[in-house]
């Protein structure tokens, strides 16, 4: 009886930590993905990511911005795309962002 719950347990537990889901296309893949912020690599966890926690993991990485900063990717030609806050974005290895001051003195 013991044994039946110490494996219910178990099976409960594998679910929660979804760990019962079967191989992922991910397995065996390292996920981090190195970025550039303002010059400095910054290693974000996973592809999908809104501009505010990229700010954030170049914060927690000890790049010299600020949550509050405007952040913008690179995209060549001199042109850049601002990322708000909440703007969902896939990462890409290698990607440069910029993030600044927000000069909004309204």
């Amino acid at each position: 009886m013991l044994q039946l719950e110490i494996d219910m347990l178990d099976q409960e537990d594998r679910r929660s930590n979804n760990l019962d889901k079967g191989p992922s296309k991910d397995q065996g893949r390292d996920r981090a993905i190195e970025v550039m912020v303002n010059e400095k690599s910054v290693i974000l966890k996973d592809k999908e990511q809104t501009g505010l926690s990229v700010k954030q993991a170049a914060v927690d990485q000890d790049v010299a911005i600020q949550l509050d900063f405007v952040l913008g990717i690179e995209r060549g030609g001199g042109k850049t795309e601002l990322i708000g806050d909440t703007d969902h974005i896939k990462v890409h290895p290698h990607e440069r962002f910029l993030a600044i001051p927000n000069d909004d003195n309204s």
